[in-house]
């Protein structure tokens, strides 16, 4: 049996030695580093630009379903679902960052409410469609259930069956639909925005305050980790199923959106360049780096159908090497990013099969 190579919940402790990895720096020389520069040119270079290129995304979606709303008309339409893509790209990207302002508020889960294991967007979304409902604002979508607050939201009124015929063509509904689109992407505006200036102020105490600086590199070399395990085990083997004849492409995030794809690519695009940034010119990470791109090259090149493949046995094959190539990128990265950052695991992230 495969050894989870992380667990989220497995410690990365900043500074503490671990008795199975002989790679790991001596306590001392880990307590006295200072973290600072490391953890400043992760923000500076990628999570300050990524959090501005959510925010620029979510503006840019919440003005097309504005203008969208006052004609609809099916250009418009296709304007604003080309615009959801890029939001969700942009989310994408950075999904892995559970660390910062992020955890305030719920503001992960209210961006993007998945998996919905229970159909919480399906009902929640009834609720604020219902004609007899208050007016849908950014207010009242805040007040609803966070299934109900992102992107998986503005994914069914876009994408799911009928959804585009009723916002163009039906008129009390339809102008209902609209309404809510344009409420929910206010909210995500509004969050992305929040997220965004939270950074701003944490980026400025870890130049000063060394034990936050220390603390950060753990968390977010753990986050960065601990996607792999989301992408394997929530995004790709819950639509794998056991065998093939228990897929069910209907688990794959963004099937909708036909961004199922981006879904695995964007992700890991996000973790190639945070790693790259941990890693720095220390030709140890030469090898994780490698098999990042790797998965992330794989990942770029699955096909349209990938979801309909998943149950047919010649086609299946891609969702094999995608799964090899994230566990080999997973390994890697578990294998060389702590001790290039100065952390360590608590146990042997080799141990396993």
């Amino acid at each position: 049996m495969r050894a989870p190579a992380l667990l989220i919940a497995c410690a990365l402790v900043a500074g503490l030695a671990s008795p199975t990895d002989a790679q790991s720096e001596p306590v001392a020389a880990t307590e006295s580093r200072d973290f600072a520069p490391l953890v400043g040119r992760l923000i500076d270079g990628f999570l300050r630009p990524a959090h501005a290129d959510l925010v620029a995304a979510a503006r840019g979606h919440g003005a097309d379903w504005q203008r969208f709303c006052s004609a609809r008309e099916r250009a418009g339409l296709e304007r604003v679902a080309a615009s959801f893509r890029r939001l969700a790209d942009a989310w994408a990207r950075i999904e892995f960052v559970r660390y910062g302002p992020i955890t305030e508020d719920f503001r992960a889960e209210r961006i993007n409410f998945w998996p919905d294991k229970r159909n919480a967007t399906t009902r929640g979304l009834a609720g604020l469609l219902a004609a007899d409902a208050p007016e849908p604002t950014v207010a009242t979508v805040r007040a609803a259930s966070a299934a109900t607050q992102g992107l998986p939201a503005l994914e069914r009124l876009l994408f799911d069956p009928g959804a585009a015929e009723r916002l163009v063509a039906a008129k009390d509904e339809g102008a209902r639909a609209c309404a809510v689109g344009r409420a929910v992407a206010g909210n995500v505006a509004e969050v992305a925005e929040a997220v965004a200036a939270g950074w701003e102020p944490l980026a400025e105490a870890v130049k000063t305050d060394r034990a936050l600086a220390r603390e950060a590199a753990a968390r977010l070399t753990t986050d960065l980790l601990g996607e792999f395990q989301t992408l394997i085990d929530a995004k790709l083997l819950p639509a794998m199923g056991k065998a093939i004849e228990a897929a069910k492409p209907e688990a794959l995030e963004g099937r909708h959106a036909g961004r199922v794809r981006e879904s695995f690519a964007r992700p890991l695009a996000g973790l190639e360049e945070a790693a790259k940034l941990l890693a720095g010119s220390d030709p140890q990470g030469a090898t994780a780096l490698a098999t990042l791109a790797t998965a992330r090259s794989i990942a770029e090149g699955l096909p349209d159908d990938f979801a309909a493949g998943l149950a047919q046995p010649k086609r299946r094959s891609k969702a094999i090497l995608l799964l090899d190539a994230l566990r080999a990128a997973q390994d890697a990265a578990l294998a060389d990013l702590p001790p290039l950052v100065g952390i360590t695991v608590g146990f042997n992230s080799r141990d396993g099969d």
